[in-house]
């Protein structure tokens, strides 16, 4: 794996274009791709968030989408790339972005946030560095808060196609789903009530699939999974 803070440094301003390069023919399909995900943070916290930490932001891709979606909640963001989060910054000044070089840096968050997005960020860190991470998040967590993890299923062919043309992707390390699981049991133990789900069944979104999709959650056939741990 390369330097995450050059490579998403490089790709500060003009991330929006490297992911619909990458989605190919499935660009059609890219809003969908991207809001999809807020469905199920509503789902899982069962309620509006007052508010939610973008970890791993970049330039703020996901903030438009958050934004209008969750439009009561307050929308944090953070990222290791500078040049990163001075876009964000510029395209969202209404929300808080700062920019993380060590896990002390976390501690801004303290008992202040509902719910911790973290957004096929994973593959992109370290593996010897991701507890290290996690735990920094875990001690920022009050009673009650969410933590989701969306990563890619690689069982799935095609997103194996996907990421194989994805410069995003180029030297990040993909995640198997039971891997994560085990990685956030072994950080909240006790302290947190964990589940492991297969998303984005279909890119088609409607009341009608999105039923499906839930009912075939448990097995790894959709595009992504999602691991979430709500602390008690």
């Amino acid at each position: 794996m390369g330097n995450p803070n050059a490579e998403f440094d490089l790709m500060s301003e003009n991330l929006d274009e490297l992911v619909k390069k990458g989605l190919g023919i499935f660009a059609v399909y890219r809003d969908s791709i991207l809001s999809y995900k807020l469905d199920y943070i509503k789902h899982i916290v069962n309620k509006i968030p007052s508010s939610i930490l973008d970890y791993g932001c970049g330039s703020g891709l996901y903030t438009s989408y958050m934004k209008n979606y969750f439009q009561s909640a307050k929308i944090y963001g953070c990222d290791v790339s500078n040049k990163s989060i001075e876009v964000a910054k510029a395209n969202h000044p209404d929300c808080e972005f700062i920019t993380i070089s060590e896990v002390n840096d976390l501690n801004v968050y303290k008992d202040k946030i509902d719910c911790i997005f973290i957004n096929c960020v994973m593959h992109h860190i370290e593996p010897e560095e991701h507890s290290k991470w996690l735990t920094g998040l875990y001690n920022t967590m009050k009673s009650g808060s969410y933590l989701i993890i969306f990563e890619m299923n690689m069982l799935n062919p095609l997103v194996r196609w996907f990421v194989k043309r994805t410069p995003i992707d180029d030297n990040a390390t993909m995640l198997k789903a039971l891997y994560c699981k085990k990685l956030i049991k072994s950080i909240f133990g006790e302290d947190g009530e964990i589940k492991l789900r297969y998303t984005y069944l279909f890119p088609w979104r409607n009341k009608f699939f999105t039923k499906i999709e839930y009912l075939f959650s448990r097995l790894p056939l959709g595009a992504q999974y999602y691991v979430a741990v709500k602390k008690k």
